[in-house]
């Protein structure tokens, strides 16, 4: 859905709406514009005809925390033959993205960058006998037809590819389980010291994940249930781990006379069980560190869905 600040750039700057972005020809390259939830996104397709124009358009946006700032844009992908460029959207948003693309399109054609009249698949020159506009997976390209039927091949082989591997889900659940763990233990050593551990959540989405994928889990759309239940598991067990450690903290001290660490079972237990105070403390920290552990997962899992989803490829021109 495009909202009316793009619709207006999209008439000012004399730019098509169809399928749910607008599209069209920015100082002589290919752009499409399209938002969601707290974003804005530019995505600009082009030719690069040596290596040194990709090491120069990375120049050219390595100043981040400027372009953040001056801008308000705050991802940056960038792929062989085209860039995404994110923009944190709130009020007065389109005032920093007219003005970025005031400023960026000409730098862009610095870079070396080629875009109207190339193919920003084979990165030659274009015949109007043989060109035609796609949108691939949200993204415009003008290119050669032929190239077309060549990334139409491509994606055919990868989704052939991706059917005949086999997924390692039992060794990608064991290591998300270890990288849960591991992340774990920061929040539980915190904890025992007497600090707000929620935040931690954060790492445990993101140690999972790493784990995951070095014991052989491959990024599928399976992934996210795994990941999911390994967070649920991992904030389980940090918050356990915390209070056993908290437990040990006081014998150690001597705040608990009488007690020796073998007894620490025993009160856990009695505590989880027949003290309704402890219980609601520690639910709360559970549901605390599982609220944050989903904020630092959610980017995981739309990296995951963005790598999963179905190649689609719409006539546009």
């Amino acid at each position: 859905m495009i909202g009316s600040g793009l619709k207006k750039l999209a008439n000012d700057r004399k730019l098509k709406v169809a399928n749910g972005v607008v599209y069209g020809y920015i100082n002589g390259f290919m752009s499409t514009l399209d938002e969601g939830m707290g974003f804005k996104r530019i995505c600009i397709s082009f030719s690069a005809p040596n290596a040194e124009t990709i090491l120069a358009i990375q120049k050219s946006l390595s100043d981040t925390k400027l372009l953040n700032k001056q801008y308000r844009l705050q991802d940056i992908g960038l792929q062989d033959n085209y860039m995404v460029l994110g923009f944190f959207d709130n009020p007065g948003t389109m005032k920093c993205i007219n003005s970025f693309i005031d400023w960026y399109y000409p730098e862009l054609k610095e870079t070396g960058a080629l875009g109207s009249g190339y193919c920003s698949h084979c990165n030659q020159k274009l015949m109007e006998s043989d060109t035609t506009t796609k949108l691939i997976n949200g993204i415009a390209f003008c290119m050669h037809c032929h190239c077309v039927t060549d990334i139409q091949h491509e994606f055919k082989l990868d989704k052939e590819e991706t059917k005949d591997e086999s997924s390692y889900i039992f060794r990608g659940t064991v290591g998300a389980l270890i990288g849960g763990i591991i992340g774990s233990i920061p929040w539980a050593i915190l904890y025992a010291l007497g600090w707000f551990v929620g935040w931690l959540g954060l790492l445990i989405g993101f140690t999972a994940k790493k784990g995951y994928t070095l014991l052989g889990g491959k990024i599928k759309r399976v992934s996210i249930p795994i990941l999911l239940f390994v967070v649920i598991v991992s904030v389980l067990f940090a918050q356990l781990l915390g209070d056993v450690f908290s437990l040990g903290y006081m014998i150690l001290n001597g705040e608990i006379e009488g007690t020796k660490f073998s007894d620490i079972p025993l009160i856990f237990t009695q505590s989880l069980f027949l003290d309704s105070e402890y219980l609601a403390e520690f639910f709360k920290n559970v549901v605390i560190g599982f609220v944050f552990a989903m904020i630092g997962a959610y980017s995981i899992f739309r990296e995951i869905h963005a790598e999963t989803a179905d190649n689609i490829i719409i006539d546009l021109e």
